[in-house]
């Protein structure tokens, strides 16, 4: 780390502002490479679950006239459980719904992953653009506004809306 330091103070300014504009456009690529990886795997299982809607909620409909009471209250504890652990004949159905919703929630978390990292990419390059003579603000964000990082977000709502009208149903 001290050997870092000297080498650091070593260089010319325009050197580290070199430095610093690369290793920010690499962290940024990184990032939207992580995404593009990610949402693309997403999007994919998505798409698997999308053409079993309807049997789903059929399904799942079936389900919870079987297992609720005439008084509007849930069924025994036992049964309730049953469904918990997989041990019906619909097993496979309440895993596909179980599916359902940790795809929901790995979405809303990719979802976050986008908007904190482009949050972090602003807020660094407002400190740097506040201590340097050198201002990289909007070139770099011009740059990170092309990223599918930065525009992740748009499009991850709309798959997470397709997947919560699926959820609802």
């Amino acid at each position: 780390r001290l050997k870092a330091m000297i080498v650091a103070r070593s260089r010319s300014e325009s050197e580290r502002e070199g430095a610093f504009f690369t290793g920010v456009l690499q962290e940024v690529q990184k990032a939207s490479a992580f995404y593009r990886a990610a949402e693309a795997r997403l999007v994919s299982e998505l798409q698997s679950l999308l053409p079993r809607a309807d049997e789903l909620c059929g399904t799942m409909r079936a389900l919870a006239t079987r297992h609720s009471l005439a008084d509007g209250t849930s069924a025994a504890r036992e049964r309730v459980l049953s469904l918990v652990r997989g041990e019906t004949e619909n097993a496979a159905d309440i895993r596909l719904l179980a599916r359902c919703f940790a795809l929901s929630e790995q979405i809303e978390s990719l979802r976050w992953f986008c908007v904190l990292n482009d949050a972090a990419t602003t807020k660094i390059l407002e400190r740097h653009d506040a201590r340097s003579r050198l201002a990289l603000a909007q070139t770099l964000a011009a740059f990170a506004d092309r990223q599918a990082l930065c525009r992740g977000y748009e499009t991850l709502a709309v798959h997470w809306a397709d997947l919560q009208r699926l959820v609802s149903r």
